[in-house]
């Protein structure tokens, strides 16, 4: 047995669906998965929102996850009892182990990638609420986080996925799930309406050369429908293998150049093949589109070794920039703005998401404005009124070549 503690949510900072595994590469896994009990070392209040979050992940009906209803304790992080608990604690040891992250689990695990025991701890340095209340973080999406680690999830490159990395204070966005996270759940724990649910989406990315492009992020995205899946290429061969809900999907593949980074999904940097360009398969001009069903799917990529000099580092909305999406309540015209080094007029901007549209004329460069000096595009954004949320990203292109924003945008469902 030996103790994991990687699995932490950041504040600041920031594939998908990416798994934990053990040093040998053994993905874990939860052996009691089917009725998880978590205990709860914190204030009474706090335990309806811990509640919740737990019924988000035993709600899915294409996974077999279920936790026990949450009880009260005095244990806190020992990492031996077999007791898993949230810890809402403030020692010097916790705050070693946490340091600026919102929060961590610690899991132990055996060399077949069985987790035997996990907690949370919760820094106590961070105000939690429950409420949105201002300067805050929403406990709910944090511990929705957080179990997602306990059940041997990693780190996502869709932003507005539970397992994005990254926490923003007043923002409910990590407390739903995301295709991407759904589709983690359906390939570690599948229920017998998996199957039918959902198909294999496969391929190799390469280079020109016929070099492999390692820990390349792949996205499969269905823009209609508002779905987004993601997954990390192979580093030695390059191929990489996605379970999707059955449909029809464009798919590019991206570097980890930023926002996510190679240590942001715990790959050595020197093992990663950069840099490269954001490559549509069947190019950017006309992308292909991939129907997933019974069979295996499969989507070879040949991505182009130039990289372009422009990118985006940050997205506002509501006049508020961050790294992470940005929630568009539908059914409303809602400004949006981009920054990043070498963005300027010239640059076409689409919205990969349904019913959204820019409106005509409106995309410009504000010469009025910047972001920690880099230069910002601003566009009004109708958003169509919808029933149920949904994802879309952003792509930017110029002179052939492009960049996506994966997931930068949550579209939440209209009030009745």
């Amino acid at each position: 047995m030996r103790p994991l503690i990687p699995a932490c949510l950041c504040a600041i900072s920031l594939c998908a669906y990416t798994r934990q595994a053990t040093k040998d590469g053994v993905p874990l896994r939860r052996a009691d998965a089917a009725s998880i009990q978590f205990l709860v070392n914190g204030p009474e209040e706090f335990t309806p929102a811990l509640a919740a979050a737990a019924k988000t992940y035993g709600s899915v009906a294409t996974a077999q996850v279920r936790f026990a209803t949450l009880e009260a304790t005095g244990a806190a992080n020992d990492p031996m009892d077999r007791r898993n608990v949230f810890v809402f604690l403030d020692t010097p040891e916790i705050r070693s182990v946490v340091g600026a992250s919102v929060a961590v689990t610690l899991s132990v695990f055996d060399d077949q990638g069985r987790i035997l025991d996990t907690d949370i701890l919760f820094n106590p340095a961070v105000k939690f609420s429950t409420t949105l209340e201002a300067g805050t973080y929403d406990l709910q999406s944090v511990a929705t986080h957080e179990l997602g680690h306990a059940l041997g999830a990693g780190h996502s490159g869709i932003l507005a996925a539970a397992m994005y990395q990254s926490a923003a204070r007043e923002s409910a966005i990590e407390s739903r799930l995301s295709a991407d996270d759904l589709a983690f759940l359906a390939e570690v724990y599948p229920a017998e309406s998996t199957a039918e649910a959902y198909g294999v989406l496969r391929g190799t990315i390469s280079l020109p050369g016929g070099e492999p492009v390692r820990g390349g992020h792949v996205v499969a995205i269905d823009a209609a429908a508002g779905i987004l899946v993601g997954g990390l290429t192979d580093l030695t061969t390059g191929r990489y293998a996605l379970r999707v809900p059955r449909g029809a999907y464009q798919v590019y593949v991206q570097p980890l150049d930023g926002p996510v980074l190679p240590r942001n999904v715990q790959l050595p940097e020197s093992q990663v093949t950069a840099p490269f360009q954001t490559t549509f398969f069947g190019g950017l001009a006309a992308p292909q589109t991939v129907e997933v069903s019974t069979e295996p799917a499969v989507a070879d990529l040949v991505a182009a070794s130039e990289r372009p000099g422009f990118r985006i580092q940050f997205l506002g909305a509501y006049g508020v920039f961050g790294t992470g999406a940005r929630e568009i309540k539908s059914g409303q015209t809602v400004e949006l703005f981009l920054s990043g080094p070498e963005l300027d007029g010239g640059h076409a901007v689409t919205l990969l998401g349904p019913g959204l549209s820019i409106q005509p004329d409106s995309l410009r460069l504000d010469p009025d404005l910047a972001v920690n000096g880099m230069p910002v595009l601003r566009m009004k954004v109708d958003a169509a009124a919808r029933t149920s949320g949904a994802m879309a990203s952003i792509l930017v292109a110029k002179d052939g070549m492009a960049v996506v924003q994966s997931g930068a945008l949550w579209m939440e469902p209209s009030s009745p």
